[in-house]
């Protein structure tokens, strides 16, 4: 079954919900095989966490790092190491 797509624009007050809902039934699915493949719901739910944790931390991240770079003069990125 295909994921589906939005149905609202980003500042609907329900988006969250629905991409949640959107994703249920191939989350499931994917925990279903790994359980079968022998890991605990336990680990998988925590190695979930962490995974998704890892990507905003990334997103975060990358989306500072363009910001800083938007931010500099075309002159060129100067480099210092803060103390």
């Amino acid at each position: 079954m295909p994921i589906l797509g939005p149905k609202h624009s980003s500042e609907h007050p329900d988006r969250l919900t629905h991409c949640e809902e959107a994703l249920e039934a191939e989350l499931n699915q994917f925990i279903d095989r790994a359980i079968c493949a022998g890991w605990s719901e336990d680990e998988i739910c925590t190695a979930l966490t962490s995974l998704a944790d890892h990507r905003v931390l990334s997103l975060l991240a990358n989306a500072d790092l363009r910001r800083r770079i938007a931010s500099v003069e075309t002159g060129g990125i100067v480099l210092r190491r803060t103390p």
